[in-house]
């Protein structure tokens, strides 16, 4: 058995990582997820990033299941032609298909993908794209209530809130070891595309006064440029995802604060305290249905207030509605489902 996975992690068809490391964290959750689901099963990666081929398209149409990593990729206005964009480093639609693509794979299943920004209902192209490349068959899994929404109003009803991928993980977690009060250090990530001088460096300055050390992980290509010119003075992490899991299991003892929501999903993944800065509809969203910890980018009093002691880590998880979809395509793709 074949499953093909439209992935984020891949920058290209040749290999090349996305430049926004982020992109990796969803990467590693789809892989240990549809692992677990067909052990036996080759997992056949493309890029969600890029164009695909003919011959990529064949080969998609004839595997037992085509999931669609995660991440960011969903919008109200799919362009009908893709163009690199050397500004954003991308293809310029955030999922790199044609409608003539989407008449040919015809069976894709989302996991845990999400709306690119807050938009007004989908365009006819938009629906019309979604209607052709999504399966009718398993569940389409999206990370969040408005996500849901506005795919629904594109026309397909077969849509589930699960949560993102990433922290379907998180659902096994005993929350009653996470810590609360202040550690030692601090892991800073900002985002080089949402840039807000007067709030990130206020926050950096902050951190270096209420921390003994400060670390910074540039999650996104442009990060590290971003730092400096805020005068970050602190440890600079390597900008891989190693170097990310490195420090974070490395005993070294840290909360998270910061802008970039995977880094700090990373960091929960790995026990550790973490506090999301709201920047765009991701972070609001998912808190919104799972309770994540987030603040809005300008609420000061309340960051000071949660580095020195927050509230106990309570995650509401959507575990039904990851188990049908778990359920909906293993029977799709011809294994048997067995009930507990």
């Amino acid at each position: 058995m074949k499953i093909g996975i439209l992935d984020p992690g891949l920058q290209d068809h040749k290999g090349n990582a996305s430049v926004n490391l982020g992109d990796l964290i969803i990467q590693d959750a789809v892989k240990q997820e549809l692992t677990q689901l067909f052990p036996q099963a080759e997992l056949v990666h493309y890029s969600s990033h890029a164009p695909l081929s003919s011959e990529q398209l064949s080969n998609l149409s004839s595997f037992a299941a085509v999931i669609v990593g995660g991440s960011n990729l969903l919008s109200s206005r799919l362009r009908p032609y893709n163009r690199w964009s050397e500004k954003y480093e991308r293809w310029t639609n955030q999922w790199a298909i044609s409608l003539l693509d989407a008449i040919r794979i015809k069976n894709a299943t989302l996991l845990g993908a999400g709306w690119v920004q807050y938009q007004n209902p989908p365009d006819y192209f938009s629906r019309l794209m979604y209607r052709f490349a999504l399966s009718r068959q398993t569940f389409q899994s999206v990370r969040d209530e408005y996500s849901k929404k506005r795919l629904m109003e594109a026309g397909i009803s077969n849509v589930l809130n699960t949560n993102c991928i990433t922290m379907w993980q998180l659902a096994k977690k005993d929350l009653r070891r996470y810590p609360t009060t202040q550690a030692e250090n601090a892991l800073v990530i900002l985002t080089d595309y949402a840039k807000k001088p007067e709030y990130d460096g206020r926050l950096l300055k902050l951190l270096k006064n209420r921390y003994k050390a400060v670390y910074a992980w540039p999650q996104g290509s442009h990060d590290k440029a971003y730092l400096e010119e805020l005068g970050f003075n602190g440890v600079m992490l390597d900008r891989s995802l190693v170097g990310l899991d490195d420090f974070v299991r490395s005993g070294n003892p840290f909360d998270y604060i910061g802008t970039r929501l995977h880094g700090g999903i990373r960091c929960l993944q790995n026990d550790k305290r973490a506090l999301i800065i709201e920047v765009d509809n991701r972070a609001t969203e998912i808190a919104r249905d799972t309770n994540l910890p987030t603040v809005k980018r300008e609420d000061f009093d309340f960051i000071e207030k949660w580095i020195g002691c927050s509230e106990p880590l309570n995650l509401r998880l959507q575990t039904g509605a990851q188990q049908q979809w778990r359920d909906r395509l293993r029977e799709i793709a011809g294994v048997p489902v067995v009930k507990a």
